[in-house]
């Protein structure tokens, strides 16, 4: 984000507004902003932090989903490795892919959206803008963007629609989103349209 766009969003965003981060803590590295996003931060009006992942929550049910010669085998590989159980959870996670992935948050983190979407709304009849985002702007942000749109009586090919422009917006390359806590999120990347689908068509 340039100083140029962030000042652009302020404006946008008014005195009354709000911006809502999805992050988790773990996420927030100040360091790694731009100069443009550090500016957007320090002038914004209302920064709320809503982390919307329980990580605890997410791995247990990611452990569900693995059989149980899967879960003895990375218990036992435990002994010589302590990341074992790790690997095999982030492993699991990669590969069913980012469907399984929006599954696991709406199974995981009813709650913690509830709340997000209940100050969406608040702030929308009071007249006040926001601005809603996690780390990519398409996983946690779209599964929020989708239930709001779905609220409001938006078609749901409209919402799938909308959400596989993400890939092209975000520009991801082949090689980015490399490995980081065992999880390799190239498996994760995109914004596939039938990811959208199933997360609609579970809810």
């Amino acid at each position: 984000m340039s100083k140029e766009d962030a000042s652009r969003l302020l404006e946008w965003l008014g005195p009354k507004g709000c911006i809502i981060d999805l992050r988790n803590i773990d996420e927030l590295k100040p360091e790694c902003l731009s100069p443009g996003s550090q500016y957007f931060y320090k002038n914004a009006p209302d920064v709320r932090r809503r982390p919307v992942i329980s990580n605890d929550r997410f791995w247990q049910r990611v452990e569900q989903d693995m059989s149980i010669l899967e879960r003895g085998t990375a218990l036992f590989q435990t002994i010589y490795d302590g990341n074992a159980m790790t690997k095999a959870l982030s492993k699991r996670l990669g590969d069913r892919g980012i469907p399984f992935f929006y599954q696991i948050i709406l199974d995981t983190s009813a709650v913690e959206i509830g709340g997000v979407l209940k100050e969406i709304t608040t702030q929308a009849a009071e007249g006040n803008r926001v601005i809603f985002h996690c780390a990519k702007g398409k996983d946690r942000t779209g599964i929020v963007a989708s239930l709001l749109q779905l609220s409001v009586g938006v078609p749901a090919d409209e919402i799938i629609e909308e959400y596989a422009k993400s890939e092209a917006l975000l520009k991801e390359k082949e090689d980015s989103g490399k490995s980081y806590r065992f999880i390799d999120w190239r498996k994760l990347r995109g914004s596939p349209p039938e990811a959208m689908r199933h997360t609609i068509e579970y809810l």
